[in-house]
């Protein structure tokens, strides 16, 4: 029998407490009959007045638009199926941000938001992403791969915007089959941390240790405040001083 286990934390980035600025990340997550694991993770934009709730807003509707289709999902057997599937999550999910600032009267770009999506099982991750931030994995004989991760253009810092034009045109779909143990999605905040840019992929090191942790801790409470306190130290702030959003998860069997 299988089991997800979950933690994730978003900290404030030593910039935006600096300049009074709200967290701009989010992140939800919800695991069907332990083994369907649901995750979201979003970036609002710096530079627009609304982004912390359009952050919220679309992990909220992300998730929970996949949870109601969840028959669906055993439906999609490859990258092509899934490409449509999440493309219909984030049209649903633009419409409701849409519907949002029309209600708070603000230009759609006022809730300019990332988003990162995962549907992970016992033997498939399927992601979705739209913007910068990045999937890594680690199967079951201990390779740890990337599944997406933040173009060229977004590590020069043109980041592309679910409310961005002709945003859904350039959805970044990664589909993987096989036994899997850990997986962790993050913010573009810890880019420079978790990844070798520009190119990429995983930088090993930042990630056995957390992997380690995850499925050796069996309180996620306390893996949880592990996790704030690992974002908010020198280590990580020293080199990153925008917000931060880690999740990260383990698949145990019982």
């Amino acid at each position: 029998m299988f089991n997800w286990n979950v933690a994730a934390a978003s900290v404030q980035g030593t910039s935006h407490i600096k300049r009074s600025q709200p967290c701009q990340d989010a992140y939800d997550w919800i695991v069907l009959d332990k083994k369907v694991l649901i995750a979201a993770v979003a970036d609002g934009a710096g530079s627009v007045s609304l982004s912390d709730v359009g952050s919220n807003l679309a992990v909220q509707t992300a998730v929970e638009e996949i949870k109601v289709r969840a028959e669906r999902l055993e439906t999609l057997k490859n990258k092509e199926d899934w490409s449509d599937f999440f493309q219909d999550i984030c049209n649903l999910t633009l419409n409701v941000l849409e519907a949002e600032a029309n209600f708070l009267q603000v230009d759609k770009r006022e809730l300019s938001t990332t988003l990162i999506l995962v549907v992970a099982t016992p033997e498939t991750i399927a992601t979705a992403q739209i913007g910068d931030g990045a999937v890594v994995m680690r199967d079951s004989i201990d390779k740890i791969t990337g599944l997406t991760n933040p173009n060229v253009e977004e590590f020069l810092e043109f980041t592309t915007f679910l409310t961005s034009p002709k945003a859904l045109d350039s959805i970044q779909i990664g589909f993987w089959e096989g036994k899997v143990t850990q997986l962790a999605m993050f913010s573009d905040g810890l880019q420079l941390l978790a990844l070798k840019m520009p190119e990429g992929k995983p930088h090993e090191p930042f990630f056995i240790p957390l992997f380690q942790a995850i499925s050796q801790e069996p309180d996620m409470d306390e893996m949880n405040k592990g996790l704030t306190k690992f974002l908010v130290s020198d280590r990580v702030t020293s080199k990153a001083d925008d917000d931060l959003t880690l999740l990260i998860a383990n698949l145990s069997t019982t």
